[in-house]
């Protein structure tokens, strides 16, 4: 929600789009991609759904489950998710692409950006850069998030983190 105001109060018109086939287990994807449908209801956003198959998702990151958070298992993650907003925005003409990944505190930043520069190359669409944990966005978001009523998140969303975040509450 943060990444949507901080795109607002620039005077940003933006589009969203939700490509998430790594959430896990499919209750949890069904239960946010119901979050954000409902809030971009009740605050009339403009927010499209692309259906993803897990099963290319797990090819995407074949090899990299031990890979701690923020590791290559999270870059090739964020690769095959931005690699989808792109293709999207090209399809549909859209002028640049950002990313609300980087509002988790648990996600690197600039794993994020690499990427995000080179599928701009790769697309020749620009990719506006934006760390919106940065000036307590993360903080910021949870707010909006508890004020929305939103589930809030107990891990990234893949599986692996699933079992980390189960590891550490024991």
């Amino acid at each position: 929600m943060y990444p949507a105001s901080w795109l607002a109060e620039r005077g940003i018109e933006w589009s969203g789009f939700f490509f998430n086939p790594n959430i896990h287990p499919d209750r949890e994807y069904e239960l946010r991609r119901g979050e954000v449908l409902r809030v971009a209801g009740e605050l009339d956003w403009r927010i499209e759904t692309a259906p993803g198959d897990v099963q290319e998702w797990f090819a995407a990151v074949e090899g990299l489950a031990h890979e701690p958070e923020r590791g290559s298992r999270c870059r090739e993650c964020f690769a095959f998710r931005l690699e989808r907003a792109f293709a999207h925005a090209r399809r549909y003409g859209f002028a640049q692409v950002t990313t609300t990944m980087t509002v988790s505190p648990f996600k690197s930043s600039p794993q994020i950006f690499a990427v995000g520069a080179e599928l701009s190359a790769r697309y020749g669409i620009p990719f506006l850069a934006v760390d919106f944990k940065k000036n307590d966005g993360f903080a910021k978001g949870r707010l909006l998030a508890r004020r929305f009523g939103v589930h809030l998140q107990t891990h990234c969303g893949c599986v692996y983190s699933l079992v980390a975040a189960k590891l550490r509450r024991r």
